[in-house]
């Protein structure tokens, strides 16, 4: 399967409902009233969609998987931070039991996907740097590809030829007017 995509990666799409349905108990009572709890769980909710959106815009697998380790951890917090919930009453078995299964598939997905950048990472990388190697070489062996020829020196424009000499226009005299009276032409 190709990833063209960060809405094509599973590992994204499970931590991002899980972040919502995160923000949907901590918005209801009694979670609500711990305010430092819902800000711990929504905060490690949202960080591991975020993580993952960055490596994924990162481009090359080392930096993507570095920033896929920290999303993983991120989603084992909030799976510990939703058990603490069950474990408190603030939020239903079924619908705890759901979070805790949607924070375990997310964290399966980046598991896997780690395996596959950490096994083909330099591979891919090694492969995409030959890529670009043989589209620079086509280049530059291409005519239309390669360096643009120089553009030949224009030639000089002839000298423009004087105009004749112009007497200026006379200026208009000053007329004299009474103090206190408008500049108005009579």
């Amino acid at each position: 399967m190709i990833i063209r995509r960060l809405e094509d990666l599973h590992v994204w799409r499970l931590s991002s409902e899980l972040e919502d349905r995160v923000y949907v108990f901590t918005d209801r009572f009694p979670a609500k009233r711990d305010f430092k709890y819902c800000q711990d769980v929504r905060r490690s909710a949202a960080s591991a969609p975020a993580n993952t959106s960055e490596g994924f815009g990162r481009f090359w697998p080392t930096e993507f998987a570095a920033k896929l380790r920290i999303a993983r951890g991120e989603l084992e917090e909030t799976r510990n931070h939703v058990w603490k919930a069950i474990r408190r009453k603030w939020v239903g078995d079924d619908e705890g039991a759901e979070m805790i299964r949607l924070a375990s598939r997310a964290i399966g997905a980046a598991t896997r996907l780690l395996e596959y950048l950490d096994t083909h990472g330099e591979e891919w990388k090694r492969s995409f740097a030959e890529r670009q190697r043989a589209k620079l070489e086509s280049r530059a062996a291409s005519p239309v590809g390669g360096e643009p020829e120089p553009e030949p020196e224009p030639e000089p424009e002839p000298e423009p030829k004087p105009e004749p000499a112009q007497e200026p226009e006379p200026k208009p005299k000053p007329r004299n007017r009474e103090p206190g009276t408008l500049n108005r032409e009579p």
